[in-house]
């Protein structure tokens, strides 16, 4: 899993996924990993289990499945550091990109 490479420098990672198999695979290689979808709940204990508030959120292969992206990316971008960055991963091949929908 992706997260797995900044545990293997040294950073703190936790990942938040609806996919329970997913999660178990994750878990199985040391990755924290709440079987959730992204709400103000998981992403609080995704803070509360890093202790403070991370300096990058990683939003991978994800904008394509976000109702109210708006709420969503605001979530995200207050639950980082003052200096954080929010990073969001689209394969545009997979089309995994926002709807027209969700841009408004």
């Amino acid at each position: 899993m992706f997260l797995k490479n900044f545990l293997e420098i040294n950073q703190q990672a936790v990942g938040i996924d609806p996919a329970k198999n997913l999660c178990e695979i994750a878990e199985s290689r040391g990755v924290k990993t709440i079987n959730d979808y992204v709400s103000e709940e998981s992403v609080k204990q995704a803070v509360d289990y890093l202790s403070e508030k991370p300096s990058v959120i990683l939003a991978n292969h994800s904008f394509s499945n976000v109702e109210h992206i708006q709420e969503w990316a605001s979530l995200l971008i207050n639950s980082l550091k003052p200096d954080g960055y929010l990073l969001g991963v689209i394969d545009i091949g997979r089309n995994d990109h926002p709807a027209p929908s969700h841009l408004f």
